[in-house]
């Protein structure tokens, strides 16, 4: 009961896709490191106004499946897949198969 893994709730911008393309931002003064999702690793430091945009690349850079949930019309993302034939909505939990 208590050896049970939880999954950490991420803020919108930070996007639980490990990956050196993937990160993070930890801002500190006039950059920002942005920071590898899953080892720690600061990937790149930009200033804050660029925070969104290059992440924006980062994700593009990556195979992703963007799928729209036909109940809610949110998109969910699925790195490493090309489509996605069955899948539970991250927004409203409904089962979506194709």
């Amino acid at each position: 009961m208590g050896d049970e893994e939880t999954v950490p709730e991420y803020p919108e911008y930070i996007l639980a896709i490990p990956s050196a393309r993937t990160s993070f931002p930890v801002f500190r003064g006039d950059d920002v490191d942005l920071t590898c999702n899953e080892c720690g690793t600061v990937v790149g430091v930009v200033c804050p106004e660029d925070v969104r945009r290059t992440q924006d690349e980062m994700q593009l850079s990556l195979d992703v499946a963007p799928e729209q949930c036909p109940h809610c019309g949110a998109v969910n993302l699925f790195p490493g897949f090309a489509t996605m034939m069955a899948y539970t909505c991250r927004q409203c939990g409904e089962a979506v198969s194709a």
